[in-house]
């Protein structure tokens, strides 16, 4: 007599071959990389955005290695900031719990380094700064608003600050600013990012967005400044 689990073997065969296969294409399906994610030396994961023809990253860069694996340095102290001569480093006030919020603030060596962006990535130029700025510009809405995230989660919206529509997905935070004397300032106020190239007026200089300003302005210093920074994808 044969018996019911002979009738059902090459059913559970036949079934257990399409389990074990739709399990391996889950598996490859996981492994295919995101398009819309960027991730930095250290595994941290940035979401990206087109505004215009230009690709950016909607977060700031919060990496503490080169892409070629060299660490930056943690630099907490002022005087040691201020007399670095390498790239460096600081997470605002010198508190880990502003890292996923508001990134890291580089020093301009590290900015300038070319290598502080995921490998296909770069520090925007001015002219990256320009066309942006542009494209914000034509859309309704002040420039600054059009680039900042809204809500008083990142920004401190009092009284007179200008409203954030954040109608280009750049999603700009004020992420303070690291200033000449090695201080931490601006926190929720300003959001400030290096430029690429030196300016013809001093060394160092950045793109700002404040709040109760409806324009992105620029900062120009020959001090050691710590600055946030956004990656632009390279052409």
């Amino acid at each position: 007599m044969k018996s019911i689990w002979s009738s059902f073997r090459p059913l559970l065969i036949v079934t257990g071959f399409f389990i074990i296969s739709l399990s391996s294409c889950n598996k490859e399906e996981e492994n295919i990389p995101n398009p819309n994610i960027i991730r930095d030396f250290d595994g941290n994961e940035y979401t990206i955005v087109q505004i215009g023809n230009q690709i950016w990253m909607t977060e700031n860069l919060r990496t503490t290695h080169y892409n070629d694996g060299t660490p930056i340095a943690l630099i907490e102290e002022n005087q040691l900031w201020l007399a670095a001569e390498t790239g460096a480093y600081s997470w605002y006030d010198n508190n880990l719990e502003n890292k996923n919020d508001f990134g890291a603030l580089y020093n301009a060596v590290a900015a300038k380094s070319e290598k502080i962006c995921p490998t296909g990535w770069r520090v925007p130029e001015n002219l990256d700064w320009f066309r942006l700025t542009t494209y914000a510009a034509e859309l309704e809405g002040s420039t600054s608003g059009n680039l900042r995230e809204q809500g008083d989660q990142f920004w401190n919206t009092a009284q007179g600050s200008f409203s954030a529509s954040d109608r280009t997905g750049f999603s700009a935070r004020g992420s303070g600013i690291r200033d000449i004397d090695g201080s931490f300032s601006d926190l929720k106020l300003i959001g400030a990012w290096w430029v690429a190239e030196e300016n013809y007026h001093a060394p160092n200089w950045g793109k700002v967005i404040y709040i109760f300003n409806l324009d992105l302005l620029s900062v120009l210093s020959e001090e050691p400044l710590g600055m946030a920074i956004r990656c632009i994808k390279s052409e």
